[in-house]
């Protein structure tokens, strides 16, 4: 009984410290108005983005941090919070799965990316749940939202195409890189859906605000413009496409390499195949004479025998 009090006081400790830890902390990774976001979401450094990427896969993520910030969302209520959190979970599963990778567990990777891609599905049915506000003030803040949740998309798409290249360079089967292709092409389905349920809110909440407050279409999109600036959006953009087109071309380098040497080693077997072939030809060849040779022997020595038994006959 006492051991369970013991077990029970320790959990609430526990749960304590992290609400704690959780009430102290602000993340904003849709925000571009916090350093906080530092998670290659919502910030970029002077590196550019394909430095910030590279680093965040040279890290070591194990189940721990990632149950942590499982935890913390746990005690995030607001709902655009916790889609936020969730794509900073996200983030993390997608490196996770890079270090089981690197430690030749394929099982493990395949589920962080299966984890990842329900993550991103829970991120879908939020925004496809979110409300506008109902005041100017309030739909200005949602289409901040929105427009900073684009430019996650646009990060999160490029990190998935970085992963890919990654997993290229592995040691695996046919059967695992089927398998692993695969639920990376999952993630890029889900991410292109979030991405597409972000362009129907803001529609969503550029008319609502025309309709409020009497500003033209041009007038609004002037400042959604102003918004996307203000996160930066020309030059994630701009970035996420040369990345994008650097990745292409090493994937594109790194196919053509590894079906070359697929080819090598299938022409190696073969012929491997044809000199075994010859061996079994000249081995068949070789009995076949020595046979022959014993018969002429025996021919020989019967007539000569036989040449014996006339003579001894006369």
């Amino acid at each position: 009984m006492k051991t369970n009090v013991i077990v029970y006081v320790g959990i609430a400790l526990m749960l304590l410290a992290s609400l704690s830890f959780v009430i102290a902390e602000e993340p904003m990774l849709i925000s571009a108005n916090t350093a906080d976001a530092v998670d290659s979401t919502a910030i970029l450094t002077d590196n550019g983005l394909s430095e910030e990427i590279d680093a965040e896969f040279e890290q070591d993520v194990g189940s721990w941090q990632v149950n942590q910030e499982r935890i913390k969302n746990w005690f995030t209520f607001n709902q655009e919070k916790k889609a936020e959190r969730e794509l900073k979970i996200a983030q993390m599963l997608l490196v996770q799965a890079r270090v089981h990778a690197r430690n030749n567990n394929t099982q493990a990777m395949e589920n962080a990316l299966e984890a990842h891609n329900r993550i991103i599905n829970r991120v879908n049915e939020r925004f496809e749940n979110f409300k506008e506000k109902v005041d100017a003030k309030g739909l200005r803040e949602d289409a901040d939202k929105l427009v900073g949740l684009q430019r996650a998309i646009e990060v999160h798409e490029a990190r998935i195409e970085k992963l890919g290249e990654l997993l290229e360079n592995e040691n695996l089967s046919e059967i695992q890189r089927l398998a692993i292709e695969t639920r990376l092409e999952q993630a890029q389905n889900n991410t292109a859906k979030l991405a597409g349920v972000q362009m129907r809110k803001e529609e969503a909440v550029k008319l609502r605000l025309m309709a409020m407050t009497n500003l033209t279409e041009e007038e609004v999109e002037q400042e959604l413009e102003d918004l996307r600036e203000s996160h930066n959006m020309s030059q994630v953009k701009a970035q996420v496409q040369e990345m994008r087109q650097e990745i292409k071309a090493n994937l594109e380098q790194l196919k053509e390499q590894r079906q070359n040497r697929v080819e090598a080693l299938k022409e190696l077997a073969e012929q491997t195949r044809e000199r075994a072939r010859q061996g079994n030809l000249s081995g068949n060849t070789n009995q076949e004479e020595t046979e022959n040779e014993g018969s002429d022997s025996g021919s020989d020595s019967e007539d000569e025998q036989g040449s014996q038994a006339q003579a001894g006959q006369n």
